[in-house]
């Protein structure tokens, strides 16, 4: 144990070092409780676990790339042979959103939201008291409140194709709900291409989201000029409705990005700057 504790705090000296190490030992756990490849009916080996070589064997790749892969010296991997390898080796979704991190340095790419996982989250935006809604990696909106409908937008009256929380922005209800912001819809552009880039990519959303957003002339401008902003996750805007006037709103925004969801909320802003989250946005 005291070898162990010394090898990790020398390693976590070094970033790479650290990496290595701990990609190396999460392989070597997972293959100490992987079930040994079939061969002629017999499973290779009288113990538990695998071998390197047996590994190979089941990711059908050579004992040579194998052991390049434990000890960290393949770069970049692509994210269908970590899935692979993942697959192949039983990893849990912790092992493999670790596996990502350690052996491609980033993520794993968000998956598509699950209904369930949707389903279960409405009664909280029922309970919010303002508006409040539930979207995915690539702002498509996915579950919303009666207040969202009543006092923003109803996205109810959108077709499914176009629930999305920033092409909204681009359209003439968001220009009349929030009208000093249409001077500042690069940093949208800059949410989007930071989050389209931090996926390598590869989320299939995101690159759908891009698409629609290079085919709006402003948008695309934006984008040609290289924008990147981090989204925050509280912001103070000032809405507009049709019927109560001009009011503050605090947005806060909640990530949960193992679901590959964000929850956004409008809590109204007090004359005197306190944030008030049981008043209805009126």
């Amino acid at each position: 144990m005291g070898e162990v504790l010394r090898i990790e705090a020398a390693a976590s000296l070094n970033a790479e070092a650290f990496r290595v190490y701990h990609l190396s030992d999460l392989l070597r756990r997972v293959r100490a409780r992987t079930a040994p490849p079939v061969i002629g009916g017999i499973a290779a080996g009288s113990h538990g676990g695998v071998t390197q070589e047996q590994a190979a064997q089941l990711l059908d790749i050579s004992d040579r790339h194998y052991r390049e892969f434990e000890r960290g010296r393949l770069v970049h991997p692509a994210p269908r042979f970590l899935d692979h390898v993942a697959l192949k080796l039983g990893m849990t979704a912790a092992e493999r959103d670790l596996l990502y991190r350690l052996a491609a340095r980033r993520p794993p790419v968000a998956p598509p939201p699950r209904s369930a996982d949707i389903k279960e989250l409405q009664p909280m935006l029922d309970a919010m008291g303002t508006p409040a809604l539930v979207t995915d990696i690539a702002w498509n909106v996915l579950a919303w409140n009666r207040e969202l409908a009543e006092h923003l937008q109803d996205p109810a009256q959108v077709p499914d194709t176009d629930r999305n929380a920033i092409l909204w922005r681009f359209g003439p209800v968001s220009a009349t709900r929030f009208p000093a912001e249409q001077r500042n819809l690069g940093l949208l552009v800059g949410w989007v291409r930071s989050a389209y880039l931090a996926e390598g990519g590869q989320n299939p959303a995101l690159g759908r989201l891009v698409e629609r957003l290079r085919a709006i002339p402003e948008a695309a401008r934006h984008w040609n000029d290289g924008a990147l902003a981090l989204e925050p996750l509280l912001e103070t805007r000032m809405l507009v409705h049709p019927l109560h006037g001009q009011r503050r709103v605090r947005v806060m925004r909640t990530l949960l990005p193992q679901y590959g969801l964000r929850i956004s909320q409008f809590i109204p802003v007090t004359p005197g700057g306190e944030e008030t989250p049981g008043e209805r946005a009126r």
